[in-house]
């Protein structure tokens, strides 16, 4: 132990005893900051070989769906996390608390129409972040599977819309071809003409009574007095 303690401390009868604990104790600090620097990686070390790790991604790429498979050591909570109004759009997964396996491929290149890239890397501490760019952000679902423990990400295309073009109506026998427009692009825009109004309609004429005749009277009249 004496060979630790510096050499001007065996000399400390000429000194006060208060300096010479001020001493002691500054040589004392030293040793145990020392010590704990030393261990400190080595803790560091210990407590990430115990975190859950992302082993590998792999992809699978179907006629109407792509899906991404991540390969875990054990179940990892994760947020699924969508940006549509980036550019190319993005869907982020995050896994909190995990680590990234020694050797995981952190990029990779799909362009299969849906997906383009896949991008891995730890954005904080115990966080990794998988990076889904996609062409056109559809509908997606992601559904946790145990043995073996995977994190499945379905992507759909978005579907699309088609308007059925309306056949041109021609016009009748008598009628005035309505005018046309032709652009430089050879685009043809016709020209509707306004419909004439309907005339208006005659009001109802009022009926004439009908007068009906009295029986009596008429026989009066067919029979002629006799003078």
């Amino acid at each position: 132990m004496n060979a630790c303690i510096p050499t001007y401390l065996l000399s400390s009868s000429t000194r006060s005893p208060i300096v010479v604990a001020l001493t002691l104790w500054s040589f004392a600090r030293k040793v145990l900051c020392g010590t704990f620097l030393i261990l400190l990686p080595s803790s560091v070390t210990a407590a990430a070989q115990h975190l859950p790790t992302i082993q590998g991604i792999r992809t699978i790429s179907l006629a109407d769906e792509t899906r991404v498979v991540i390969s875990l050591s054990a179940p990892i909570a994760y947020e699924l996390i969508a940006d549509p109004s980036a550019s190319p759009s993005r869907l982020y997964i995050r896994f909190s608390p995990a680590s990234l396996a020694p050797g995981a491929r952190t990029t990779s290149k799909v362009d299969d129409g849906l997906l383009k890239e896949v991008r891995t890397g730890l954005v904080a501490d115990s966080i990794i972040r998988v990076s889904l760019e996609v062409e056109r952000l559809g509908t997606y679902r992601a559904t946790a599977f145990r043995s073996p423990d995977q994190v499945v990400i379905q992507l759909r295309k978005q579907p699309e819309i088609r308007i059925a073009a309306r056949p041109p109506v021609r016009p009748r026998s008598g009628e005035a071809t309505p005018p046309s427009l032709q652009d430089s692009g050879g685009n043809q825009t016709v020209l509707t003409l306004p419909l004439s109004a309907p005339p208006p309609a005659s009001p109802p004429q009022p009926s004439k009574p009908v007068e009906r005749q009295d029986p009596c009277r008429q026989r009066d009249r067919e029979v002629a007095p006799v003078d």
